[in-house]
C-alpha cells in the first residue's frame, strides 16, 4: 500500500511528446522567471502568499522563498539571502527537474522510487534546518 506512485513508462508515453521537450520546459521556466521579475514582493505580513503563515501567524520552513526567488531574478542577492538562502537551490531543482523529465521521456534515465525519497528527504532536512537556524537567530522574514 503506497500513497505515492511514479508514472510508469507506458503512462508517460501517453503524454504528448512535446510536453517533455526541453524547449517547453525552458519556456515554462522563463515564463515563471518573467512573472517573478514583474512581481513586486511586499514585506507586509498581511499580504503573504504562505497559507501556513496566514492561518497560524508563524513562518513555515518555506516562508520567504517566493519573495527570495523574485529578488534572485532581479539580481538583488542580499535581499534574496535575507528572505531565504535556499532560493538558488529551488532554481537548480527546477532546471534539474526539466532535464530529468526530458531524460526519462527519452528513455535515457530511469527514476527509482528510492531516488525520489532520498531527494525529498535531503530537501526536507535542508528546509527544516535553515528554518530552525533562522528561528534561533531571529532572522525569519516578516
Amino acid at each position: 500500500m503506497t500513497a505515492f506512485a511514479l508514472a510508469t513508462p507506458r503512462q508517460m508515453r501517453a503524454t504528448p511528446r512535446w510536453a517533455f521537450h526541453p524547449v517547453v520546459a525552458i519556456a515554462a521556466l522563463a515564463i515563471v522567471a518573467l512573472g517573478l521579475r514583474m512581481w513586486a514582493p511586499s514585506d507586509d505580513p498581511a499580504n503573504t502568499v504562505c497559507f501556513v503563515r496566514r492561518c497560524t501567524g508563524h513562518a513555515c520552513p518555506g516562508c520567504g522563498l517566493t519573495r527570495a526567488l523574485a529578488y534572485l531574478v532581479r539580481g538583488d542577492f542580499v535581499a534574496m539571502w535575507a528572505m531565504h538562502p535556499l532560493a538558488p537551490l529551488v532554481v537548480v531543482d527546477a532546471v534539474a527537474a526539466a532535464v530529468l523529465m526530458w531524460a526519462i521521456r527519452s528513455d535515457r534515465f530511469t527514476l527509482k522510487p528510492n531516488h525520489l525519497a532520498i531527494f525529498a528527504s535531503v530537501h526536507v532536512v535542508l528546509l527544516v534546518g535553515v528554518w530552525a537556524a533562522r528561528s534561533a537567530v531571529g532572522t525569519l522574514p516578516v
